[in-house]
């Protein structure tokens, strides 16, 4: 049985406005923000009163991860507004982001 969660991914298109959506617009902190080599980059933010959780904003850009085809599948799921772990932001958050 499952106890505790420490990391779920969501996919997003670009990083960095995930970034500052999420740290400045729902007050997370950013827990790793390290690229690695080849250019993929591991970001991690979460809510500063769970510091056991964490979400990655994951870019699903083709290399270390996924080959072209499989990229470009899940970042048209993403423009697409597909949720669950292939998410983009929701309507209600978009909200927020233009404010």
């Amino acid at each position: 049985m499952i106890s505790k969660m420490s990391h779920a991914a969501i996919f997003v298109l670009d990083q960095q406005a995930a970034l500052e959506f999420y740290r400045d617009k729902l007050g997370f902190e950013v827990r790793t923000d390290a690229t690695m080599d080849g250019g993929f980059r591991w970001l991690t933010v979460g809510p500063k009163d769970q510091p056991g959780f964490e979400i990655i904003l994951m870019e699903p850009n083709p290399g270390f991860m996924f080959d072209e085809a499989t990229a470009n599948q899940i970042r048209d799921l993403v423009r697409g507004g597909s949720s669950g772990q292939v998410s983009s932001i929701p309507p209600t958050a978009r909200r927020l982001m233009k404010s």
